[in-house]
């Protein structure tokens, strides 16, 4: 080494199998090797099962599915109603039959993810499914309104 690059040790971090830097290409940086590497890892096929923890992904069982339906389902059943804006036609839109399906969608979902709930979340989504309805009614027309 030379005198003036005293105190400092170059690692070579580059994996054997990559290819080679282009001969006009800056240098790496420990952070931007790191960064390179968190990329290709990234972009790689699926890491098995034990490496997704390690990789950060998250898999999910069937009532935590269940519940993010739900949140679509109501999020869209609120649009529908145009209680709340679309984001899509930054307007707020209103389909009634949309709005009703969505919300018997949601009550059948509701039905398969309430055994997997406690307490707690059964009272919330049993409020969420009420609180639909009782908007839907107030929305719509007196037989628009009533359950099937």
């Amino acid at each position: 080494m030379k005198s003036d690059d005293e105190g400092f040790e170059f690692v070579d971090k580059r994996r054997t199998s990559s290819a080679e830097p282009c001969g006009d290409a800056e240098p790496l940086t420990d952070d931007a090797v790191c960064a390179q590497q968190d990329e290709d890892a990234s972009s790689s096929s699926e890491p098995s099962p034990g490496e997704a923890e390690d990789a950060g992904q998250m898999t999910f069982d069937v009532p935590s599915l269940l519940g993010y339906m739900l949140g679509l389902l109501g999020s869209a059943a609120w649009q529908w109603m145009g209680v709340v804006v679309n984001p899509a036609t930054g307007g707020a839109d209103t389909d009634l039959a949309q709005a009703r399906l969505a919300i018997d969608t949601f009550e059948a979902v509701a039905g398969k993810l309430m055994p997997h709930l406690d307490e707690m979340g059964q009272r919330e989504v049993r409020g969420a499914l009420a609180d639909l309805r009782m908007n839907y009614v107030e929305r719509g027309s007196g037989s628009a309104g009533g359950r099937s």
